[in-house]
Formats: structure tokens, C-alpha cells, sequence
């Protein structure tokens, strides 16, 4: 029993020791923290958008044959660089589009003789070069000498070019005017620059038969341009095979798809898409939120920073927005997709790369100017911020406000230089704030 109570006053003992110290403790009251503050500072205070997008070619062209036949030679490796207008594939033509090429060819020389059996002058440009202007109208009446026509020669300056004036070599009637100011004109001319006929009484029906001839020869030539244009060769060319017929790179880029099964004496049929090119230059594609939709102008600066080079900042400039959304998500808000083209491009970027794109919608340099974080709302829902008092306390100010940037807000009135400002309102004790 004495056990028992002895052991019971120890307890008390302790208890009673530990209460005094919790109290001496409490007694001893640390100094109050004083607030973080700050003061108004002149800097630049930006307002900017942060998108994600990546980057992809500015332009991904499908390369298609336009002659039916087989592929001859080499076939473009993925991812070779090709220049524009540089033979991407040599294209075998079938018996049919050689046939086409031999009939045009033999209506051509058909029109051409009965072009030579008329007797009619046919006036052609003394050289290569441009027709510039025509001084008559189909239908006139010339004397000897008169202006017909003014043509500059090949390599002259186009703001000032060297003109030769072509006159009229005899008298008569101007039947059909076959070129346009523009066009290129040659002394090998199939066409003629015009027809003329003597006065003789007869320019009537002469005329309406030299219109008819020349409408020949113009669908004759062109029949015969349009086979070359999908060739992309001259048939007049010694140089190249009779049967061969090429495809062009449309643009400057490299190869980024082949048909399958694309290779030396593959058939390949008229408008087949045989490859792809993507140009070298690259643009950023971003995805922009409806709400950011309006802020986003042409002409806007922007940083980009890609994921696989994130050591560095690359410069680029927005060029396009879409007026269409891309997604509608949950049909709760849309996304636009904007188009920023870069500076400067790091060969390391490759197609596809992701990256995050920083827009300066708004700046203002030099400007009085405070962290965000000060900036807080009074009881009327107006801008407001804590300044020190003289007694130590800080008092709740409104102060006016300019642009709200990023991380500081432009401070127009309310404040002065030597104000002192809480950086973080909400950490300042109660007891330390004015309520007066």
C-alpha cells in the first residue's frame, strides 16, 4: 500500500513539473516575423499567351506521274534532298502517249505547210525576247512603216528594257493579232506575232481564212505543249530519249514517302501519286483555346523551346490563325490552330517535335511596377495592396492599375517611390494589420 502511494506522488510530481514548463514556454514569446515587402520598381511588365504545338514542314506536296509507262533509273531514297525542278524519277512512256506525241507532231507539220502555201505576210519578232505592246487592232489598215508593235530583248533590265519597234513591212490590213502583251516571242516562232494582208480587196475572206489558220496552228501548239508539259521535256530535245518522260520536285525539301513498290521497271499509270516531298522550311503549328482565340494577332513575337533542345530559346513570329477549329472538346470549348514561323532553324529539329510556345501578346517597358503576388482585392472588389505605416502596422490602399502581366502589374496611381508594399498580403498577421 505505501508502494502505491509513493508511486502516485512521483506521478504527480511530474505532472506538475511539466505544466510549469508548457507555462514558461508560452511566457517566452518570439518577436513577430517581419512581412516580405517591396516597392514599386521600373520594368517591363508583359503579357504573353503559353501554347503547346509542333513543328512540321511549311508545305508536304504529293508528286504524281502524268505520263503512263515504266520507271527507268534511280528511284529517290526517303529523306533525300531534292531541289526544285530537279528530276525525281525518268518514266519509260507507253506505246499510247507515244503515239500522242507522234500525232501532234504531224498535225503541226501539216498547219505549217499550209501556213507556207498562203500567200500572206507573217511577222515574227526579230529575236527572243518579250512582246511588250501592241500599237494596232486586228481589223486595221497599215501603211508601210507604221508602229505595229514594240518587243524587248532577252537580258535586258526589266525596269527599263531595251525596246525594238516593229513596223509594218508593206502596206494592208492587220487580220489576227496571235500574241499578248508578255508573252515570250522568238524569230522560231510557229506563230507569227501577226498576219497581214495586201490591200488588195480581198482582206475580207483572206482575213477569215487567216483566222481560221491561225486558230489551227494555236490548238496544234498547244497540243503539242500540253504532251511536253507532262513530260516535262522538249520532244525537239536531240539530247534526250524519244521516250523518256520526267518527274519534277515541285519545291525545295527532301523525300518523306514512296509509292510501295516504286522501283526501276515498275509500272506507273497516268496521275499516280509515286512520292512525297515536304520543303525545308518548317513552321510551328499550335493548338489555341477559344478564350486565347482573340489575343492572337499576325506579326506577334513569341519564344519556343522544344522538349529535345530545352538549353535553348528559338525566336519565332505568329503568321496565320485558322478561322475553324481543329477540336471541340466535350462540345465545352474549341481549339484554333495558329501558325508561327521560326527565325532561325536547329537542324536537330525534325518533323513532328513538340514544344512550348511563349506569345508576347502585350508589353510595356519602363513601367512602375509591382510582383503580382502584392496585388489583392478590398472589400468592393477594387485593386488594392498592403503598405507599411509609419507605426509599423500595414493599411489596406487602392491603387490603379495598367497592364497585369505575367508576374507584375503595372501600377499606375496610389502609390509612391518610397511606399513599402506586402510581397504575399495573405501571410501578414492580423495583429499587425491596420483596421483604422
Amino acid at each position: 500500500m505505501a508502494r502505491r502511494m509513493f508511486h502516485a506522488g512521483c506521478a504527480v510530481v511530474v505532472v506538475a513539473g511539466l505544466a510549469a514548463a508548457f507555462v514558461a514556454v508560452r511566457l517566452v514569446r518570439k518577436p513577430p516575423v517581419e512581412p516580405a515587402s517591396v516597392s514599386l520598381e521600373t520594368a517591363t511588365v508583359s503579357h504573353s499567351v503559353v501554347l503547346r504545338g509542333r513543328i512540321h514542314p511549311s508545305l508536304t506536296v504529293p508528286v504524281s506521274a502524268s505520263v503512263p509507262g515504266t520507271v527507268h533509273g534511280p528511284v529517290p531514297e526517303l529523306a533525300a534532298p531534292v531541289a526544285a525542278g530537279a528530276r525525281l524519277l525518268t518514266v519509260s512512256a507507253d506505246a499510247g502517249f507515244k503515239n500522242e506525241v507522234a500525232h501532234a507532231f504531224a498535225r503541226l507539220a501539216q498547219v505549217r505547210e499550209d501556213v507556207a502555201r498562203r500567200a500572206r505576210i507573217a511577222l515574227r519578232s526579230p529575236f527572243d525576247g518579250r512582246l511588250l505592246r501592241w500599237h494596232v487592232r486586228a481589223r486595221a489598215r497599215v501603211a508601210e512603216g507604221d508602229l505595229l508593235a514594240v518587243v524587248a530583248a532577252d537580258g535586258a533590265p526589266a525596269a527599263a528594257p531595251a525596246e525594238t519597234e516593229i513596223r509594218a513591212p508593206a502596206a494592208g490590213v492587220v487580220l489576227a493579232l496571235l500574241a499578248h502583251p508578255g508573252n515570250r516571242v522568238s524569230a522560231d516562232d510557229i506563230l507569227p506575232l501577226c498576219f497581214i494582208a495586201p490591200s488588195d480587196g480581198s482582206e475580207g475572206a483572206a482575213g477569215e481564212a487567216d483566222a481560221e489558220q491561225a486558230d489551227q496552228l494555236l490548238r496544234a501548239q498547244r497540243e503539242l505543249d500540253g504532251l511536253e508539259l507532262a513530260a516535262n521535256r522538249s520532244f525537239d530535245d536531240p539530247s534526250l530519249p524519244g521516250d523518256a518522260a520526267y518527274v519534277l520536285s515541285p519545291v525545295d525539301g527532301v523525300v518523306i514517302w514512296r509509292a510501295p513498290g516504286l522501283a526501276p521497271g515498275a509500272p506507273v499509270s497516268r496521275g499516280q501519286e509515286v512520292l512525297r516531298v515536304a520543303s525545308r522550311h518548317m513552321v510551328v503549328t499550335c493548338g489555341v483555346h477559344e478564350i486565347d482565340y482573340p489575343s492572337l494577332a499576325p506579326g506577334q513575337v513569341a519564344s519556343v523551346v522544344f522538349d529535345a533542345v530545352p538549353d535553348r530559346q528559338l525566336e519565332a513570329r505568329v503568321v496565320e490563325k485558322h478561322q475553324t477549329p481543329t477540336e471541340s472538346v466535350f462540345e465545352q470549348f474549341s481549339e484554333y490552330a495558329a501558325v508561327l514561323e521560326l527565325a532561325d532553324h536547329d537542324p536537330a529539329l525534325v518533323d513532328g517535335m513538340s514544344c512550348t510556345v511563349t506569345v508576347a501578346i502585350e508589353q510595356h517597358a519602363d513601367a512602375p511596377s509591382l510582383p503580382r503576388s502584392a496585388l489583392v482585392s478590398d472589400r468592393d472588389g477594387r485593386s488594392a495592396v498592403l503598405v507599411r505605416e509609419v507605426s509599423g502596422l500595414w493599411q489596406l490602399a487602392p491603387v490603379a492599375t495598367g497592364l497585369v502581366g505575367d508576374d507584375r502589374v503595372e501600377i499606375l496611381d496610389g502609390l509612391g517611390a518610397q511606399d513599402r508594399v506586402a510581397l504575399f498580403p495573405a501571410k501578414v498577421p492580423k495583429p499587425l494589420r491596420s483596421h483604422g
